[in-house]
């Protein structure tokens, strides 16, 4: 009557088959597991199943033993593969936040870059960053660029704030020095006046008057054209910001300003020489380049020793007016070269004397010096073998 026997043993399978005929009773019932009554670490499941219109005997005997050794062998699985996925998910995590925090340490040595002006580098954009990533580093480096478009900017502005003061006091100091060199100039004409108008007073037709006279009205002169350089230097310093710029034949401006000095150059006997370019044009303010070039001229005349030569020069060159004037005498010391276009200065030691062994620049190289500057010229100097050449330099006017 046994249709299929299924046994969780197949050893000795067959002399069980025989046993169960012979316990044949023991299968009248559903299948159900108990204890074995000889062994207590066996569990016997014995019965039969009916199942899709067939019945099925079945005994199935295991080893406790067995099942312990397996429970114990997958507790021990399940706990390395517990500690496997924990460190599994530490080294992940690991990894995702070295890959999450390289951006952010690129952004603080970025930020610390700026802070430190030093605006050389910039954050790399990959296709490998997070889109967020990509797009705080866009803003970033675009706020970088416009930050040191500002800094650059105000620093520009420092600059030029900071070269206006540094000229405002080389102004305010040489306001200082004109004084006190004007002053003490003033003085020594003042006393000789006073001193011989008091020997006039005292003997009368005893002494040679018109001598007297004479030194009196050279002092004066002197006084004169000291106040004269200082209403100049006055008209310049407030009066160029707001100068009237014309069209100015250059040639025609010295040949008229030649014309006006004839009179003194005779009166030393120079041997004057003129060799001026035609139709030399510039933008500029007659009085004052009328004042430049007559600088020039009067210095000739005061050192240069009688009968010796001055020389008057205009040219074009390279879309530039050159003029310049020489003159026989003693060279410029080359520690002075600067120093007689800035201020007040006394290139010698000593006292004057006719045959221009001083040379003083007084205030009109300086003079001559800012009114060129103010019309985007320059101006210089050069020693020749016998004598001294003063340059200016303007841009030429040419016609659109």
């Amino acid at each position: 009557d046994f249709n299929k026997i299924y046994a969780s043993n197949l050893r000795g399978f067959r002399g069980q088959i025989r046993h169960l005929k012979d316990t044949v009773m023991e299968y009248q019932e559903s299948a159900r597991a108990y204890a074995s009554t000889r062994n207590e670490n066996l569990i016997l499941l014995k019965g039969k199943i009916e199942q899709n219109g067939k019945t099925y005997y079945v005994k199935i005997r295991e080893d406790l033993n067995f099942i312990t050794f397996n429970q114990k062998r997958m507790d021990r699985f399940l706990g390395h593969l517990f500690l496997g996925i924990i460190l599994t998910a530490v080294v992940i995590s690991y990894l995702v936040s070295i890959r999450l925090s390289r951006p952010l340490q690129a952004v603080d040595q970025f930020v610390k870059d700026i802070r430190k002006h030093d605006f050389s580098g910039n954050l790399e954009i990959s296709r490998n960053n997070i889109e967020e990533y990509q797009n705080l580093y866009q803003n970033l480096n675009e706020m970088k660029e416009e930050l040191k478009q500002h800094i650059e900017k105000l620093e520009l502005v420092n600059d030029v704030l900071k070269t206006e003061n540094e000229q405002k006091d080389q102004m305010i100091k040489l306001h200082n020095d004109v004084v006190a060199n004007i002053s003490h100039d003033l003085k020594t004409p003042l006393a000789i006046i006073a001193g011989q108008v008091e020997m006039l007073q005292m003997m009368g037709d005893r002494i040679d008057r018109e001598e007297y006279m004479n030194s009196i009205q050279e002092e004066v002169e002197n006084m004169t054209a000291q106040i004269g350089n200082l209403l100049d230097l006055s008209s310049i310093e407030h009066g160029m910001e707001k100068m009237t710029m014309e069209e100015l034949d250059f040639s025609e401006l010295v040949r008229e300003m030649m014309k006006k000095h004839e009179v003194i150059f005779e009166q030393k006997s120079l041997k004057v020489s003129m060799n001026l370019e035609k139709d030399c044009i510039v933008m500029g303010n007659k009085s004052y380049l009328q004042s430049a070039v007559g600088n020039y001229l009067t210095n000739a005349f005061k050192y240069t020793i009688s009968g010796k030569t001055v020389k008057v020069k205009l040219k074009k060159e390279d879309g530039k007016l050159i003029f310049s004037v020489y003159n026989d005498g003693n060279p410029i010391p080359e520690s002075s070269y600067d120093k007689i276009w800035r201020s007040y200065q006394s290139l010698l030691d000593g006292t004057k004397e006719d045959q221009g062994m001083l040379f003083n620049s007084g205030l009109g190289l300086y003079i001559v010096n800012r009114i060129i500057h103010e019309h985007n010229g320059r101006c210089w100097e050069e020693n020749k073998e016998k004598g001294v050449e003063f340059y200016f330099e303007l841009p030429e006017y040419q016609e659109k």
